[in-house]
């Protein structure tokens, strides 16, 4: 991949700089997403049990409703769907199954 970068590089004069920006932006972003999604899940707090299916579901509610530019918000919605999904799973999964 690095070659092949290097061998357009030198065919196309100036656009090396291009490529470079390109690679730094995309490598930042991966690392940032990478960052943002590590480690333990929001929802999970000490001392609670995790229920693997209801945070999946839990994220899939929150992605729907915001993007990751709005974490806090997005975590707030993640929190919120898990603590609903807690309470009655089966009636949480019918309703965003319907959403």
């Amino acid at each position: 991949m690095i070659g092949l970068m290097k061998q357009w590089c030198a065919a196309t004069p100036g656009r090396g700089l291009i490529v470079g920006a390109a690679l730094a932006v995309a490598t930042g972003l991966i690392a940032l997403a990478g960052l943002w999604n590590s480690g333990a899940p929001v929802v999970a707090g000490a001392g609670r049990e995790v229920n693997p299916k209801c945070i999946a579901l839990a994220r899939a509610v929150a992605g729907r409703a915001h993007s990751l530019l709005d974490s806090e918000r997005y975590r707030a919605t993640e929190r919120q769907a898990y603590d609903v999904c807690r309470a009655d799973p089966v009636a949480f999964r019918h309703i965003v199954s319907a959403y």
